[in-house]
């Protein structure tokens, strides 16, 4: 490979710039999904996670995880669905370095552009090369695609191609396929040779049904970590008086701080000056009530404990992985279970809500979930499928039904909200739910 190729291949693999093109280099211009400001490796478990993401993922044009794959019908149409325009400007070093990771080889420029072989874009090419016996021509352009395909067809005759026997595609299916091989280990095209017998025909279909099912699979995948990764960035950027230090406690809650039992299991425990020594003993002698039924808390990953007024955070509760802080409103502290359950979920079980094992519960729960139509930006259905919080719905149905926890820590109220109906009217979910659980926390 020339040093000029192993450059362009490396852009095709590794974009680079804000949002991962490089301007003024002739890329495909993928979309990188890692925002740089922003990482989800807070902690060493999360590097790994993160690195993971970013190897197999690496390249994928960002339209590839809104793609509905399941109306993807044919070969070109699925590769097609992990590419860019911009593939169709990839020179012919990457395209030959790409169709050869496809086990195209041989690849020549056709040479007779006379008949309009490539329609009248002067800017389109055209080459040839084989797989096996069978012969394969990749046009730049789709269009021109279209046309050579309608051109050989009625007089082929260009010296490079052999007759009729012959495979068409583009740039943006090859490189749409190359992304889909790294992904998922399989090669769309590598079966130009089979397509003679019925039986023959028959396994190729079922093979693509297969890779059909597994790029749909790294597809939910993938679209999971972007939507905990921006749920660990939004709470990164939740109003600093949410998880920083009061400036001026006064003297009753300084020493309701330094005296509490909770400093036993927290990190450090703040209370807010509007919280009354009654609703704090009250919330004392609920978490003795509480934490032994909830999993332990690890020594050396306590959280921080924020008792705090949340009206401008829309919440009564919120959990800060980067802050490690759990911060919940003065008015109520019946969120405080489904917060404990982000805080599970992050920084003491390296993110179950991202395991295969959980990835069947996310999707069955929503494909049942009803999102109200004034549930939008923000607050709107990415949020509520976004994996972390289903599981912390779940979890606080667990912790309510299984571990027992009663009491003012956990608003079994909530339950008939809309967001907990896929649980709730669910019971083999709940029950599969209740299991993973179960098994998490042995």
């Amino acid at each position: 490979m020339s040093a000029g190729a192993r450059e362009r291949q490396e852009q095709f693999r590794r974009p680079t710039g804000e949002y991962g093109t490089q301007p003024g280099v002739n890329a495909p211009g993928a979309i990188s999904l890692v925002q740089t400001p922003v990482r989800y490796s807070f902690i060493e478990e999360r590097q790994r996670q993160e690195d993971e993401y970013e190897a197999r993922f690496d390249g994928m044009p960002k339209r590839f995880f809104s793609t509905d794959l399941e109306t993807k019908r044919s070969l070109d149409n699925l590769a097609k669905a992990a590419s860019t325009p911009q593939d169709e400007t990839l020179d012919f070093e990457t395209i030959s370095e790409l169709a050869g990771s496809l086990g195209i080889t041989g690849l020549t420029e056709v040479s007779d552009k006379t008949r309009g072989f490539l329609g009248k874009n002067p800017g389109e090419h055209a080459w040839v090369g084989r797989v096996g016996d069978a012969q394969v021509i990749i046009s730049s352009h789709r269009s021109g695609s279209a046309f050579a395909r309608y051109t050989f067809r009625r007089n082929p005759g260009d010296p490079a191609v052999e007759g009729r026997g012959f495979y068409m595609l583009d740039a943006r299916s090859l490189a749409g396929a190359a992304r889909i091989q790294h992904v998922t280990g399989s090669d769309l095209y590598s079966h130009f040779t089979q397509i003679g017998t019925r039986e023959e025909r028959v396994a190729l279909l079922e093979e693509l049904s297969a890779t059909k099912k597994s790029l749909m699979q790294a597809q939910n995948e993938g679209r999971n970590f972007q939507l905990n990764k921006k749920y660990v960035s939004d709470r990164k950027s939740e109003i600093a008086t949410a998880f920083s230090d009061k400036k001026h406690p006064d003297t009753i809650h300084q020493r309701l701080m330094s005296q509490t039992q909770l400093n036993d299991s927290f990190d450090q425990v703040e209370i807010d000056n509007d919280v009354s020594e009654a609703d704090w003993k009250e919330f004392e002698e609920a978490w003795a009530d509480t934490k032994d039924k909830l999993p332990p808390i690890p020594e050396d990953r306590k959280p921080k404990l924020r008792i705090r007024y949340l009206g401008k955070h829309r919440a009564a509760g919120l959990f800060s992985p980067h802050h490690n802080t759990v911060a919940i409103d003065v008015h109520t502290s019946g969120s405080f279970v489904h917060e404990m359950g982000h805080y599970y979920d992050h920084m003491v079980y390296s993110s179950p809500s991202l395991s295969k094992g959980f990835s069947s519960l996310a999707q069955r729960y929503s494909a049942t979930l009803d999102v109200p139509a004034d549930r939008t930006g923000k607050y709107g259905r990415d949020y509520y499928t976004t994996p972390t919080e289903i599981h912390s719905r779940l979890f606080e149905v667990y912790a309510h039904e299984r571990l027992g926890v009663r009491n003012r820590m956990l608003d079994p109220s909530r339950f008939s909200r809309f967001d907990y109906a896929p649980i709730m009217n669910n019971p083999g979910l709940k029950e599969d739910a209740f299991a993973f659980f179960d098994k998490m926390f042995a």
